[in-house]
Parts: structure tokens; sequence; C-alpha cells
């Protein structure tokens, strides 16, 4: 039996999957997104993001650039450009099924 109530989200610090890269990034972020400004306010966590790893349900991922962003925070420093989805018109959903 534990002392934590029992709708508690907790997860692990370090996920089973985590890679040294990931260790390394959230250990020099210190567990905290490293985000200091994605046109979201961050105002009341003295200009970074209030989210850590393994808080409230929040994961931390490792960008492009080698810093540990949450999910929320992630997209906005993703060097990765976003994919446009093909065109297709309805008529073409059987050409698209196809492959012809």
């Amino acid at each position: 039996m534990t002392d934590t109530p029992i709708d508690t989200v907790t997860l692990p610090t370090v996920p089973l999957s985590a890679t040294n890269s990931w260790k390394a990034a959230v250990a020099a972020a210190a567990g905290q997104c490293q985000c200091t400004g994605c046109g979201k306010t961050h105002r009341a966590t003295g200009g970074r993001c209030g989210n850590h790893q393994g808080r409230n349900g929040t994961r931390l991922h490792l960008a492009t650039d080698g810093n540990a962003y949450c999910g929320p925070c992630l997209p906005h420093h993703s060097t990765t450009p976003a994919r446009a989805a093909p065109a297709i018109g309805q008529g073409d959903l059987l050409a698209l099924l196809t492959g012809a």
C-alpha cells in the first residue's frame, strides 16, 4: 500500500526505450522542458516551460537540435518541415487504393 492517491498519474523518470542521447539531454535540462518561448506563454514559470518528465503524464522528447521538449512545445522547435497531405479528389479513391 502506498501513500499516493490512486488517480495520480506517474510516469517513470527514465522510460525503458530511452537512448543515451535522450538521457543526456534530459539530464542537462534537469528533467524540465527546455522551451523558452514557442508562442505559448511561459511567464508563470520564469520564461521557461514548466513541464517536467514524468509529472502529470508529461513525456519529454529529444528534438533534432539535441534539446528535450514536452509534446506541446516540440513542434515549435522541430526543424523537420511538416509534410502536406497529397491532394486527392474523391473520384481518385479507387486509384489510391489500387495504386494506379
